[in-house]
């Protein structure tokens, strides 16, 4: 007889305290998507600083018809579509290094579609179709990291010095990608 007015009460404690409609500090904020709310303009300088930066074209070597790639702490890196050059710049818009490795060998890209450059490595990750190569800023050939052929991945980030997380659209699964500095590519993966 015990064991059902326990079990009512435990179940009880737990209906009062879901039924809760007091939001706790700290917790996630939710929206009702199904209510209509008054517009709110937001400038974008409210919630984010914003740093205008001018590459400095005064170099040929360094114009480009292209797109930025990733950014950095200390670099901007571009991908010009054109020539396949990879161009590095400093936040002041200064050059500071470029390489071109297009091509089809086995150590050359076709085009990047995203990239994630890791300064502390000096480690530059190309993402083209289920393939990251990987280069020093200055162009130097690292090593590859060949993912699942049947992937489709559509995006790259870097968590740390060791570690990207790859999202495959495929199965809509990501995939965490630890010790980077391997030379044999994927030591360990997480679907």
């Amino acid at each position: 007889m015990k064991k059902p007015a326990i079990l009512l009460s435990v179940l009880s404690s737990l209906l009062i305290s879901c039924n809760t409609t007091q939001q706790q500090k700290g917790s996630i904020i939710e929206i009702d998507v199904t209510q209509s709310y008054p517009q709110k303009e937001i400038l974008l300088s409210e919630i984010a600083s914003i740093k205008y930066i001018q590459l400095d074209d005064n170099n040929e070597e360094y114009l480009f018809n292209g797109y930025p790639l990733t950014f950095t702490e200390n670099n901007i890196v571009v991908f010009n579509q054109a020539t396949g050059d990879i161009l590095f710049f400093d936040h002041q818009g200064k050059p500071k290094s470029k390489f071109n490795h297009k091509g089809s060998g086995p150590n050359e890209y076709q085009m990047i579609s995203h990239a994630v450059y890791m300064e502390q490595t000096d480690e530059l990750y190309t993402l083209f179709r289920n393939k990251i190569q990987v280069y020093s800023s200055t162009g130097e050939y690292k090593r590859t990291l060949t993912l699942p052929s049947k992937a489709w991945i559509t995006e790259i980030i870097g968590i740390d010095n060791n570690r990207l997380l790859v999202y495959d659209n495929s199965r809509k699964l990501g995939m965490a990608i630890s010790q980077l500095n391997s030379m044999s590519g994927i030591d360990r993966a997480l679907w």
